[in-house]
């Protein structure tokens, strides 16, 4: 195969990438299921936070022509099945049921005190997942705030839609997994009081700021700061940055996971050592 070749076969992989996104979901319909509970989490309202998910899909996917199905709907099928999918197993039985092209199913369950939410993007012809994102918070109404954020990345990247956002839409913060806690025994403090907090993430080596100041370098590191509400960002070069929200007190640990922005691409071609550009810039 000639290196000629290997650059027409890339390009028509692009355009044919590119012509899936420009039209890809005219006319298909798309499922939310209602969160499953599980873990021992403790959720008062999980039909608000599926409510938001269904909301955002809708958001996300109304320029693209899709069809996402109300709960009136989506009750009725359950109540069909018996009313509970176990994950995993009934999810995708459920979305061919309605007769929907794609699916999103939510499951919160709890670690170590933290509201941990999973939400998963299904093609339900052949059962195939297309991606899926996990975010923590410390309650339930700090989980609500993520909901739609989380979700409209997934459906962005599930459904090959891309990361853009029309010029006059209001640019959401970038938000990844990571948990606001505490080690040690809780010590309850006055506001505004003093505290040493840790920050950690996953990669290390980014830098913090706390409330739009730069706080910190390099992770790991402690600081001081007044005990209260904050708002923790984390950044990192080549990284998606982690933006949290939670209160600070004495033993606080603040962590963030940060997602790379970048990939590996493998190319084989039936002679070896022929060369590769990629954007034009020589990659081996």
């Amino acid at each position: 195969m000639s290196a000629r070749l290997v650059a027409v076969g890339l390009c028509l992989v692009s355009l044919a990438a590119s012509a899936q996104r420009a039209g890809s979901l005219e006319g298909k319909k798309i499922a939310v299921l209602e969160f499953a509970i599980g873990g021992g989490a403790k959720v008062q309202s999980p039909d608000v936070l599926s409510d938001d998910c269904r909301g955002a899909v809708a958001d996300v996917t109304r320029a693209e022509g899709a069809i996402v199905i109300t709960r009136e709907n989506m009750l009725e099928v359950l109540k069909a099945t018996g009313g509970k999918c176990e994950e995993g197993q009934c999810e995708v039985e459920t979305a061919r049921n309605l007769g929907v092209d794609l699916l999103v199913t939510g499951n919160i369950t709890s670690i170590d005190g933290q509201l941990v939410l999973s939400l998963k993007a299904y093609e339900t012809r052949k059962g195939q997942l297309l991606g899926q994102k996990r975010v923590l918070a410390p309650k339930e109404l700090a989980l609500l705030e993520l909901v739609k954020p989380t979700t409209a990345e997934l459906v962005r990247e599930a459904f090959g839609l891309g990361s853009a956002r029309p010029a006059s839409a209001k640019a959401q913060p970038t938000v990844q997994l990571g948990s606001f806690g505490e080690t040690g025994k809780d010590v309850a403090v006055e506001e505004g009081e003093e505290v040493v907090v840790k920050f950690e993430s996953e990669p290390a080596g980014a830098t913090v700021n706390v409330d739009g100041e730069l706080l910190c370098q390099s992770t790991p590191c402690s600081k001081r700061i007044a005990s209260g509400r904050h708002e923790v960002l984390f950044q990192k070069e080549r990284y998606a940055a982690a933006r949290l929200n939670g209160i600070a007190s004495k033993g606080a640990v603040v962590r963030g996971t940060l997602a790379p922005k970048f990939g590996w691409l493998t190319i084989e071609t039936e002679v070896p050592g022929i060369a590769v550009t990629v954007d034009g810039a020589e990659a081996g």
